[in-house]
């Protein structure tokens, strides 16, 4: 089992995902768990950013639900081949390569530096795990920081960032509600596929991240098996 650390290392991700082969995974959710929320903050001709898209198919099954453009973007090169490989005859996904290392020499997209895309490419973002692979390295809050700074900024007005993750409020909303985002953020609690996870019906729907979350929200919610879906709107003016 990988240490956490490596999760924000090129060279352990490479290696992951040359040894998986034509393998694919999904982090913490599939497309039929996340169907109902991703349909209903994202229209199906919308233009969307898979941020980190790793070799999970839920671009791909996204696509076989009605959506028309979905741009795959990840660290790994060798990820990336493969998918593009792999979605060689679906024309409305595109796969770009990017790491998020400054130092590298061979940078074509940094996560924290998108700017390849121009302002309001975007009306949607979706992070599967990602954030949560960046939080692990030793500049993680920094980075985190640059990246949803540019999420934002490639976004277009009354665009929607979608993060899934595994992080709890305490855990995700002081990165979320940065004063340069100015975003409003809502909450889904919903359980890891093939559990039994029980969710408050007070908290079923969408739960307002814009007060004083802090103390008034369930400070006790650490149950493994759910996982946190955060909807970020830009402002649309």
């Amino acid at each position: 089992m990988a240490h956490l650390r490596e999760y924000d290392d090129i060279q352990y991700w490479d290696k992951r995902y040359l040894d998986e082969g034509d393998d694919t995974f999904d982090w913490y959710q599939r497309f039929k768990e996340l169907k109902p929320l991703l349909c209903r903050y994202i229209k199906k001709d919308s233009r969307i950013l898979m941020a980190g898209c790793g070799n999970a198919v839920l671009s791909e099954e996204m696509v076989l639900n009605g959506f028309k453009e979905i741009v795959n973007i990840d660290f790994s090169s060798v990820v990336i081949k493969k998918m593009q490989q792999r979605h060689r005859h679906i024309p409305q996904l595109t796969c770009i390569f990017y790491p998020w290392y400054s130092h590298l020499n061979d940078v074509t997209m940094d996560v924290r530096n998108m700017a390849v895309f121009g302002d309001n490419s975007f009306d949607a973002v979706i992070d599967k795990g990602l954030m949560d692979s960046m939080l692990c390295g030793s500049n993680g809050f920094i980075d985190v920081s640059f990246m949803l700074e540019e999420t934002r900024r490639v976004l277009k007005p009354g665009g929607v960032f979608i993060l899934i993750t595994y992080g709890e409020p305490l855990l995700r909303m002081h990165h979320l509600k940065h004063p340069a985002l100015d975003w409003k953020v809502v909450l889904h609690l919903t359980p890891k596929p093939g559990t039994t996870a029980y969710i408050p019906e007070a908290y079923a729907g969408a739960i307002p991240m814009n007060g004083n979350w802090e103390c008034d929200f369930l400070l006790g919610i650490s149950d493994p098996d759910i996982n946190f879906v955060y909807v970020c709107t830009k402002p649309s003016s």
